[in-house]
């Protein structure tokens, strides 16, 4: 499955994931959306790009990188057979829960 979540990453920013210029611009589009860091030295160890070894991802980074295609998470990107609906960027299923769009969705009301 995590191979489809790095194919669904590719397709979702037409990045070939090949050159070094591929890695660091995810990586700062992942921070520009999310507000989440994932290393661009991270990104190629996933991808084989560096040490092509049996390399198991830490949950979080699984995580941050389902949630850059609209899942909640990685467990619902693989509930969903790792298919991801390219109709509604960003919100690509119903339990979709991002804080920092709640927040602008829903601003605080100041104490008057």
């Amino acid at each position: 499955m995590i191979k489809k979540l790095l194919h669904a990453i590719e397709q979702q920013t037409g990045l070939n994931m090949q050159h070094n210029h591929d890695f660091v611009s995810l990586s700062q589009q992942i921070f520009e959306r999310l507000h989440e860091s994932i290393s661009d030295s991270t990104l190629k160890r996933l991808w084989g790009y560096v040490d092509p070894q049996n390399v198991k991802p830490r949950t979080n980074t699984l995580n941050i990188l389902a949630v850059f295609l609209g899942c909640k998470d990685f467990d619902s990107f693989c509930r969903m057979g790792g298919k991801i609906n390219e109709e509604v960027q960003g919100y690509r299923e119903c339990d979709f829960f991002c804080p920092h769009l709640y927040f602008l969705a829903h601003p605080t009301n100041p104490v008057e």
